[in-house]
């Protein structure tokens, strides 16, 4: 089996250094790396070439931010039996971590997702935290969508993070032009069996001040809230309990996230909570409008 690792990378030559550090020291050698660049300047595309690797793919985008479309273009040019998604600052420190990919999706036929612990990576102190997702060895995928975020922990990143091929293309990912952290977890668990949990750290997540995260917009946020809806709508076979409380719940994970960042962002805010009123439900509104008010007292 083949593993396409992709790769989004912003002027942070140094962390990628890293980053493919973790992946050249993996047992297992048959994979490729999609790398998708939105540099201004040359210096990834010139040591991507230094390194002169025929298994890497160098993709340059002019459209920094634009994650999900990124991620898009990669995702069309692999080739692999397995996917994997890391950000251009979190790295494997488990040098097998490949292999056992391998082993469980030969061995475990039904298991299409294999979600693993990681470490958190301070960079203000250098200090290491393991970060676990607290979920049994094997869960049935329905389950953790239904409890996902709230039940179940939300993983740090993409780095843990591990699908076939197959699954996702039946999910429609090459179709998808939202594909964030959350997005991609929810699709592939509404579109998959069941899920495999490694339940050791098999690399790190980065924190620091310049996490994409940390900068995303308010367009980004209503693009973010408009595709878990159109989750809800398309897995309603999946929600037994009361649909819409599973909505709510979703809808209040990402805005409340984004209100505790906002900085102010008056506009932003009466979009998104417009949004929610229009889209959601006037509960839902209500309820952040309420927590955007504590947040700002």
């Amino acid at each position: 089996m083949k593993i396409s690792v992709i790769i989004l990378t912003y002027e942070r030559l140094g962390e990628l250094k890293e980053c493919l550090h973790g992946i050249f020291m993996q047992k297992q050698s048959d994979y490729e790396i999609i790398i998708v660049d939105e540099s201004e300047d040359l210096l990834t595309e010139q040591y991507i070439g230094e390194l002169k690797k025929s298994n890497i793919v160098y993709i340059h985008k002019n459209t920094k931010g634009n994650i999900g479309e990124n991620r898009r273009s990669a995702f069309l040019r692999a080739s692999g039996d397995i996917v994997v998604f890391i950000d251009d600052d979190d790295y494997l420190t488990d040098d097998h971590y490949f292999k056992t990919l391998i082993d469980i999706f030969k061995k475990e036929k039904d298991v299409d997702l294999v979600m693993s612990d990681t470490s958190l990576f301070y960079e203000v102190n250098r200090k290491k935290e393991k970060f676990s997702l607290n979920i049994p060895e094997r869960i049935m995928a329905k389950e953790y969508f239904k409890g996902f975020g709230f039940k179940y922990k939300k993983p740090t990143s993409t780095l843990g993070f591990a699908a076939r091929m197959d699954v996702l293309k039946n999910a429609g990912f090459d179709q998808l032009h939202m594909m964030n952290d959350t997005i991609i977890y929810l699709k592939a668990l509404a579109a998959s069996k069941n899920v495999y949990h490694i339940n050791k750290p098999i690399g790190c997540y980065r924190i620091h001040g310049s996490n994409y995260s940390k900068k995303v917009d308010y367009n980004l946020i209503l693009e973010h809230l408009a595709a878990k809806k159109s989750i809800y709508d398309e897995s309603r076979n999946i929600l037994s309990f009361p649909r819409k409380t599973w909505l709510y719940r979703q809808i209040i994970i990402t805005t409340a996230y984004y209100l505790r960042g906002a900085n102010g962002d008056k506009k932003g805010i009466r979009a998104v909570l417009r949004f929610i009123r229009r889209e959601i439900g006037f509960l839902c509104y209500l309820y952040l409008s309420i927590m955007r008010w504590r947040i700002n007292k």
